[in-house]
């Protein structure tokens, strides 16, 4: 699942060929051949209506509530992986149970895991410093009934502190405080995240290394954000679609 202001039919693409500057037309090939390949559902969510002084971001953490909330929607899904505008499926490309049971075995996670993350460290020579955010870029999480739990905490804390609800971390600075309370810098200015108080969610999800799943070096999926590693915008991208013979933007009119 991805969700967007930005209308993909608005991505340009120059002599056949897509634009690597605008990563999102990329990102949505290679997210969408990645399903295709394995028969997995692929939806791009383009977010027209945002809700008053809440950033954009906060409507994933909105949007996915709402799907987990109606039991009806989308139950042939069990499990949802959400990557954010700048992340892509790195091939080569497995299979989503084998990831799910990869990271189980090595991070001991249980099956009734609500939601997995991954959480920011240090990355030498690339990024020497962190947060120790646990990220929102990119996460896998399935139906149940820890996941309802998860996405209505973190939902219901959305406007416990003013200046989260539309400025950066946002929606990650106050999941990393929901996990963490008065651990790490979660607000603006190095401060803490100013939540009320809410049900514990460490039951709720498992953390994994960045390098796994999200980070511009992560091995299951690749985050390019706009922090270190973003020169890595310059060629990522089309080297992947140009690794699965899928650079050409006629392939996908």
């Amino acid at each position: 699942v991805m969700l967007d202001t930005r209308d993909l039919a608005d991505e340009p693409s120059f002599m056949g060929m897509l634009v690597p500057d605008q990563y999102v037309s990329l990102t949505a090939v290679l997210n969408y051949a990645y399903a295709k390949r394995f028969g997995y559902k692929f939806r791009f969510v383009h977010l027209s209506k945002l809700r008053h002084n809440f950033s954009s971001p906060w409507h994933r953490v909105f949007y996915f509530k709402d799907l987990l909330a109606h039991e009806d929607s989308d139950q042939t899904c069990k499990w949802y992986l959400h990557v954010d505008s700048d992340a892509f499926v790195r091939p080569p490309w497995k299979p989503m149970p084998a990831v799910l049971s990869d990271l189980a075995a090595r991070y001991h996670i249980g099956d009734s895991v609500g939601a997995i993350f991954a959480q920011e460290q240090t990355h030498l020579p690339m990024m020497p410093w962190t947060l120790h955010a646990v990220n929102a870029g990119v996460y896998l999480f399935q139906r149940n009934a820890r996941s309802r739990h998860l996405f209505a905490d973190w939902a219901a804390a959305a406007s416990d502190d003013p200046l989260l609800k539309t400025a950066w971390p946002a929606e990650q600075g106050v999941l990393t405080e929901l996990r963490f309370p008065g651990k790490y810098h979660t607000g603006l200015k190095l401060e803490h995240a100013r939540l009320r108080r809410h049900d514990s969610i460490e039951p709720d999800i498992a953390l994994v290394n960045m390098t796994e799943m999200n980070s511009p070096w992560g091995r299951f999926v690749e985050h390019i954000w706009s922090g270190p590693g973003s020169n890595l915008r310059a060629h990522g991208f089309m080297q992947a679609l140009q690794s699965i013979d899928d650079a050409e933007a006629n392939k996908f009119r």
